[in-house]
């Protein structure tokens, strides 16, 4: 419970939705998470953050959008990502694997 407070902590990407759909929102970000295990494994050498949803498509996650899991964008994604998921790089915007 406290993981759902945090993720509604005011960020400006972030937009404001009441406690079920919040609960509902981190179920698909938890449901998700294996598929971006997945691309950092495969893309080894990082890809840019932009790429996702491509990269999401090909391993047959259809229409995946950071708003569907409760973030502004996909910057904002890639940041709130625990450290076990991937590293993000903010200035370049590239997603690289979990350091090991």
């Amino acid at each position: 419970e406290e993981e759902e407070e945090e993720e509604s902590s005011g960020d400006p990407d972030m937009p404001e939705v009441d406690t079920e759909e919040a609960e509902k929102q981190l179920k698909r970000e938890k449901a998700v998470r294996p598929a971006f295990k997945l691309l950092v494994g495969k893309h080894t050498d990082g890809f840019p953050v932009d790429d996702l949803p491509g990269l999401l498509e090909e391993l047959k996650v259809k229409g995946f959008t950071p708003q569907m899991c409760g973030y502004g964008s996909l910057h904002a994604l890639a940041k709130a990502q625990p450290p076990g998921v991937w590293r993000y790089d903010r200035t370049a915007k590239i997603i690289y694997p979990p350091q090991k």
